[in-house]
């Protein structure tokens, strides 16, 4: 999996060492398993948990709450 949770492409974070993926990968399963966005747009569909980061409304979500970290990482 070369980008955190598929959130990312992996052009978007080939920049960023390995420590600083894990790092965000991390951050994306915080925000997963403590949204409650994401939770509403899962209770309401139980058939995304498959394809949990390809639905766009939760990728969307996942990446403007992963985009901060993410140029962070890039300008060390």
């Amino acid at each position: 999996m070369g980008s955190p949770v598929g959130v990312f492409s992996n052009k978007e974070v080939k920049a960023l060492s390995k420590q600083d993926i894990a790092l965000l990968k991390a951050h994306v399963l915080h925000y997963i398993q403590h949204s409650a966005e994401i939770r509403q747009i899962l209770n309401a569909d139980r058939k995304l948990l498959r394809k949990l980061t390809r639905d766009p409304r939760i990728n969307k979500i996942l990446r403007r709450e992963a985009a901060a970290l993410k140029k962070r990482l890039e300008k060390k």
